[in-house]
């Protein structure tokens, strides 16, 4: 495999603070330094924030970067003030005064000895370190990574070593458990108009005049109007404002969702869909009305046709809305159940439809109510405003290791010929079966030693 993150070299940083290091370089003077950064992201000025750092005395004064004293070694740095308490191999340094979002940038030397260019990075009180994305970086389905510091394994809400949001983590999973992850939270919306992948729309039924009745306009094969690039999508009924037992209109909603950039290996563990509501009749005598998700299959992903009128389903995705919880100028969301999450294609266009679902979806007969409405509105694609969202929750693989107790650790884990496994020091590592797995890629940085997870670091590597 090719190297493509090698040890993090740098200093960091306490209290409320980020660190994002920069790689040690040869000098021209054949001293070794690194360049780091210190990012205070707190609201509150710090002084002499504290750092650890593991180099050899005996370098430094060599190089001629400290002096010897009674109460241990002092340096002050060519730039601002940094000092140095040194005793033994441990170096304490000391940033001071670093303001309010503050951002300062050092110059670390370390002698001429490039092995004392290895440092522990200190994270301290609720801090951490962040590597910028990089394509170099980036996992994909065949990969090592090797994270050596002190590691408190004890119970705790997203405490992370490793974190790449909507790809790849490594972190605390309960009380001396210890997982590596690939899981991800990602968002879709339809296309507007002129739709690529996903369309999203009303389909109409229009009875004219006269009206026609309720299994006529329920059970028709084709409708009257499609609209797939209209602001707005209605789900409901009209009745007939004279003839008795006659409906004049029945709307049903589709919403398409592109989903295919989700990882083919990926299990959708949850997931939701939000439509925000413009407005709402009920006319009565209706006390029940409700409004669900469920199944679609227009003939085409990009277009709705008359003939996609009864292309819906009657098993229901979620927990209906009832008409006083729908919100008429907000969002309304439906948490899938079991059969909403095995409708989402992880390699295709996922499709649903809206429908009234406790009369049109069962076909149960509303009682008629001359000229009165049973309707919701809601945002289309095509408002360019609150669009439709679907947002799926997913992982494709997980292994822990357990008993994993806190103190000093190395952690490494390695995807390799469909098998994923988390080794902690030199034990026998855990491992599961990864087939088809591939990390995906992404924008997100990463993120190392999350709330307080590991103290100080002394190294990160990845290897592809």
């Amino acid at each position: 495999m090719k190297k493509k993150l090698v040890r993090i070299l740098g200093l960091t940083l306490a209290i409320v603070l980020v660190l994002t290091p920069a790689a040690a370089v040869l000098a021209y003077t054949w001293e070794y330094y690194t360049d780091f950064s210190v990012e205070n992201t707190s609201a509150s000025d710090q002084t002499a924030v504290p750092v650890l750092t593991t180099m050899e005395v005996d370098n430094l004064i060599a190089a001629g970067r400290a002096d010897a004293g009674a109460m241990g070694v002092r340096i002050t740095e060519v730039e601002d003030p940094i000092h140095y308490m040194l005793a033994s191999n441990k170096t304490g340094l000391f940033v001071p005064d670093l303001l309010a979002y503050q951002t300062r940038n050092f110059r670390e030397y370390t002698g001429y000895i490039p092995d004392a260019t290895d440092f522990d990075i200190i994270t301290g009180t609720d801090g951490y370190i962040t590597i910028a994305d990089d394509d170099t970086l980036e996992p994909g389905s065949d990969f090592e990574t090797e994270q050596k510091g002190w590691v408190d394994t004890d119970a705790g809400a997203d405490k992370n070593l490793v974190y790449k949001e909507d790809a790849f983590r490594i972190f605390i999973d309960g009380a001396t458990n210890i997982t590596a992850k690939s899981d991800g939270d990602d968002s879709f919306n339809p296309d507007a108009d002129v739709e690529v992948t996903s369309v999203d729309g009303n389909v109409r039924y229009d009875a004219g005049a006269v009206g026609d009745t309720w299994d006529e306009v329920h059970d028709a094969l084709d409708a009257d109007l499609a609209d797939d690039d209209g602001n707005i999508i209605t789900v409901g009924w009209n009745c007939d404002e004279v003839n008795n037992n006659r409906w004049d209109d029945l709307w049903r909603g589709y919403l398409l969702f592109d989903t295919s950039s989700l990882p083919d290996a990926a299990t959708v563990t949850s997931a939701t869909i939000a439509i925000y509501g413009t407005n709402k009749w009920n006319q009565r005598p209706w006390g029940d009305l409700t409004w669900n998700v469920f199944s679609s299959n227009p003939a085409t992903d990009t277009a709705l046709v008359t003939t996609d009128y009864d292309q819906v389903g009657a098993v229901p995705f979620a927990t209906a809305i009832t008409y006083a919880d729908y919100n008429a100028a907000g969002w309304n969301t439906f948490t899938l159940n079991a059969a909403g999450l095995a409708a989402i294609e992880v390699a295709d266009v996922s499709k649903f439809s809206i429908r009234e679902a406790t009369y049109d979806a069962p076909d149960v007969r509303p009682t008629w109510s001359d000229g009165n409405m049973a309707r919701v509105d809601f945002e289309s694609a095509d408002n360019a405003g609150n669009l439709p969202v679907l947002t799926v929750e997913w992982t494709q693989v997980e292994v822990t290791a357990t008993g994993i107790s806190s103190g000093e650790h190395i952690i490494k884990t390695v995807l390799h010929n469909n098998v994923f496994s988390i080794q902690i020091d030199e034990d026998v590592p855990f491992t599961t079966a990864a087939v088809g797995v591939t990390v995906p890629a992404n924008n997100n940085d990463w993120i190392l030693n999350q709330n307080n997870v590991m103290p100080y670091m002394e190294y990160f590597y990845i290897w592809r």
